[in-house]
Parts: C-alpha cells; structure tokens; sequence
C-alpha cells in the first residue's frame, strides 16, 4: 500500500524567502530517512539529510556537521534539541518550530520557539509564537515586520543623537560666541519641528536592507570573519523589495 503525503504548496517559496532573508533552514523529522531525503528534495531545501546516529557521540566534529547538514531524519525529541543546543553554542539565533509534544523541548530551548496552526497544548506552552494560520508563509512575515521595527528604532535614535548635538553645538556657538539672547519659544518651537521632521526620517528609514551584500557580512561576522558562499546568492535587494510590496 503507498501512501503520499506532500508539502504544502506554499513550503517552497516560503523557504526561498526566509533564505534571500540570511536565514538557514534545517529540517529534524522523526519519520525515515528516505522520506526525509525525498520531502527536502521537494521543497528544495537540501538532500544533505543525516541520520540521527550521527548526533552521538557529541565530539568538534559532529558540531561541524550539525552545522553544515541540511537536517537530521528519525530523530527524538532529545536530537531535536541537541540540534538547537548545538547552533546556540556557535553563536548563532536559533527558531524552531514544531506541532508536537515530542518537539516541545526543542521549542522551549530555542530563542524563538513557534508553535504552527493545530499544534498540541505542549507545543504551544513551550513556543513563543503560534501560528493561527495553516502554513509557514507567516514566519517570513514576521521576520520582515521585525526587521522593519528595528529598522525604525535605530533610525530614530541615530537621528536623535546627531539632531540633538547639532542643535546643542549651535544654539552654543549664538549664544556665547555671538553674544545672542534667544526667545524661549523659538527654542520649544525648534525642538518641536524637529521632531516632526525626526518623524518622516524614521518612515522613510522602515524599509528593512535585506541585501544580498548587508547580509552576508552579518553572516561573516558571526561566522567568524570567514567568506561565506550563499546558496541564495542569486537574489537581489528588487525581488525582496517586491515580496514586501506584496505583503504591505
């Protein structure tokens, strides 16, 4: 009796976007190896699947592999976590998501734990977002949203700083070096424009880089100063530029 069960539809692109964002996909299944092979070839995530024997003893070099495979396959709840123990320990921001009771440990040891529509009560207890929707399209969402949140902090607060010491250094040099008396309200009245002005620059500042360029010197950074050769290198800041038009 064979028996097919596929990825849904929207499983591809949705690895492609989180990817051209400079964000890694592994797959930790329990089913068997084979499937596992067959499901990533799929959705185009990778064929390097490993099973979980690999995981132990742990030892530099299964850290190594961890970190390069494409996921593990007939793995236990305890693999699943090991896994994200494992790319913790290099430094790195790990989110798992998951449905199941068995996936609960993982998620509660990741930095981002996502429960997906129709989790069970473990998972969602353990997670720190859950899903409401069927699918995954909504994790690129919420990376890009972030991104565009932190976007606006640090335009804000780098625009502040320099406003706020150039107005300082200004009403200084008229006050003592020109020997000026300045009017009260003109001085309210400035600080009051500027932070309209402050405001426009931070709207205009919420577009998220998600470059090709930004990111791979992030990843380097974490990466150790190494090069790194993206597997999405092919992407551009226009095709993010239009997912986000398309989401907004």
């Amino acid at each position: 009796l064979a028996l097919f069960d596929p990825p849904r539809h929207d499983t591809k692109e949705t690895i492609k976007r989180v990817r051209r964002a400079g964000v890694d996909v592994k797959m930790c299944t329990g089913d068997h190896l084979n499937i596992a092979k067959e499901t990533a070839r799929l959705i185009e995530l990778g064929t390097n699947i490993r099973p979980n024997t690999d995981l132990w003893p742990a030892s530099h070099a299964r850290d190594e592999l961890v970190y390069e495979c494409d996921g593990f396959a007939q793995v236990m709840p305890k693999d699943k976590r090991e896994v994200v123990l494992v790319l913790q320990h290099r430094g790195l921001v790990v989110g798992m998501t998951g449905d199941g009771v068995n996936d609960a440990a993982a998620l509660a040891q990741a930095q981002v734990g996502i429960a997906v529509d129709g989790a069970t009560d473990a998972a969602k207890n353990a997670a720190d977002m859950i899903l409401t929707e069927p699918g995954l399209s909504a994790i690129y969402t919420a990376i890009y949203e972030s991104r565009k949140i932190f976007q606006r902090l640090r335009a804000y607060v780098l625009y502040r700083m320099a406003a706020t010491i150039q107005i300082v250094l200004f009403l200084t040099i008229l006050i003592f070096a020109c020997n000026e008396e300045l009017n009260p309200l003109y001085v309210i009245l400035l600080a009051l424009l500027n932070d309209e002005r402050c405001g426009r620059t931070v709207l205009r500042q919420a577009q998220p880089d998600l470059s090709q360029q930004t990111l791979r010197a992030a990843i380097d950074q974490v990466r150790g100063n190494k090069r790194v050769t993206s597997r999405s290198a092919e992407s551009t800041y226009e095709a993010l530029d239009k997912y986000s038009r398309d989401l907004t």
